[in-house]
């Protein structure tokens, strides 16, 4: 089955028409860290028996749900994808973008 492109350019994400099947979307869940703090967990479930786990972790300054768009894609082929928002970031508790020791 052919594939179109959403977007375009070197970096065009590729997905199956709408016949192909739904989209899988996120669900989220707020978890405590041993320290008290909340932190969102985010995942995509294959809808098939999954053939691997893979763990997004965003970069500095992001959170997890910019990567909604990844999740589904790697999900729609069978992969069970987890990620979560880091300790100050997006939907988690902390300090914005605070680092208290780098050792």
């Amino acid at each position: 089955m052919s594939t179109v492109a959403a977007l375009t350019g070197p970096f065009a994400r590729r997905v199956a028409p709408a016949s192909f099947g739904a989209v899988i979307a996120s669900t989220t869940e707020t978890a405590t860290t041993t320290d008290g703090l909340a932190q969102l967990r985010r995942r995509w479930t294959s809808a098939a028996p999954p053939r691997a786990a893979m763990l997004i972790v965003h970069g500095i300054g992001e959170h997890s749900g910019r990567y909604e768009h990844v999740g589904e894609i790697f999900a729609e082929a069978g992969i069970d994808v987890l990620s979560y928002d880091q300790r100050g970031f997006g939907e988690s508790g902390g300090r914005r973008a605070h680092v208290a020791d780098f050792d």
